[in-house]
């Protein structure tokens, strides 16, 4: 099973615990990044806790002194203690990003990849998710990378539809033309 699939699980079951506790889920995402980040992070007790010479009863008490100290909420507690047990603990922080998702589906985000040929300035790169945001009728949140291959402008994906505003994509299009109008002649 991939963890995709494992992570979209434990989301869901944090989920339907939360709603039914009646608790903050982005408060528990908030916190779940938290821990996720501590056991990306290559500290002692990060990976004492994910070392398989230490006996499963051993990492679960020192788990136990560790979120305790930290005062982790009941629900965190019980879902990373679970991770432990089933050895899920390396895909915490794929589960923040599942849960990440059920908040902007809840918040009616949609997430989108734009390219920018160059770096945009802040303010632009808003202009420009605001726009798309107008088009689609929902807020749009957009992650945004350089591609020099684009030569000039940008592009941008928000599920299947993409918005290709770049030189690259006016210079192909002006070669099918060009291809076309040779083929007619």
């Amino acid at each position: 099973m991939s963890q995709e699939v494992i992570a979209r699980r434990y989301a869901a079951a944090l989920i339907a615990a939360a709603d039914d506790a009646g608790a903050d889920l982005g408060a528990l995402v908030d916190e779940l990044r938290g821990w996720a980040e501590w056991l990306a992070s290559g500290a002692d007790g990060a990976v004492a806790l994910q070392h398989p010479v230490l006996p499963p009863e051993r990492q679960l008490a020192f788990l136990d002194a560790v979120l305790a100290q930290e005062d982790a909420s009941a629900l965190i507690r019980g879902l990373l203690r679970v991770c432990l047990l089933k050895q899920r603990l390396p895909v915490v922080g794929r589960i923040v990003v599942e849960l990440e998702q059920e908040l902007d589906r809840r918040a009616g985000v949609v997430r989108g990849e734009g390219l920018t040929a160059f770096d945009l300035d802040e303010d632009l790169r808003n202009k420009i998710a605001d726009a798309i945001g107008t088009i689609i009728n929902r807020q749009a949140r957009i992650e945004w990378r350089a591609d020099r291959s684009l030569l000039s402008g940008f592009r941008v994906q928000v599920g299947h539809t993409v918005w290709d505003a770049s030189l690259q994509h006016q210079l192909r299009r002006l070669g099918d033309e060009i291809r076309k109008g040779v083929s007619q002649a």
